[in-house]
Parts: structure tokens; sequence; C-alpha cells
């Protein structure tokens, strides 16, 4: 299962206007959704791709054993 969480950056980014944040435990997910969208009309019809940034979530503190940073209120 692949969620999708939608951003709008273009009144803090000269380079982007949208951003789209896909959220999965399985790499293979995310894999077949792109996959499937570049086989549509909407893939680089409505929007274009300038950049795809592979991201793991507090992996420092996985790899490290250490607690993750965290927001303090």
């Amino acid at each position: 299962m692949v969620k999708m969480r939608f951003f709008d950056a273009e009144a803090f980014s000269g380079r982007y206007t949208d951003v789209l944040m896909w959220e999965t435990a399985e790499v293979k997910d995310y894999q077949c959704l792109v996959e499937d969208l570049r086989e549509t009309l909407f893939w680089g019809t409505y929007f274009e791709i300038v950049e795809i940034v592979p991201a793991i979530e507090n992996a420092y503190a996985l790899y490290y054993e250490v607690e993750p940073l965290t927001s303090r209120s």
C-alpha cells in the first residue's frame, strides 16, 4: 500500500510549485505505482517530474541505534 500526501510549495520555491510525498513500507509497492503511472496520459501531461528524492525516515537513528530527533511542543 502506498499513501500519498500533497504539499503546495509555490509560495516558498521558485523551482517547485507542488510536492507529492508517497509513503510505503514496501519499495516494490512504490515502484509498481510509478511504473503504472508512467503508462498513463496523466504522467507528463498534467505535471512534470523535476526530481525524485528517495528517503528513509529516521534512517540515521536506525543505523546508529539512537533515539530519533523529534519536535518538541
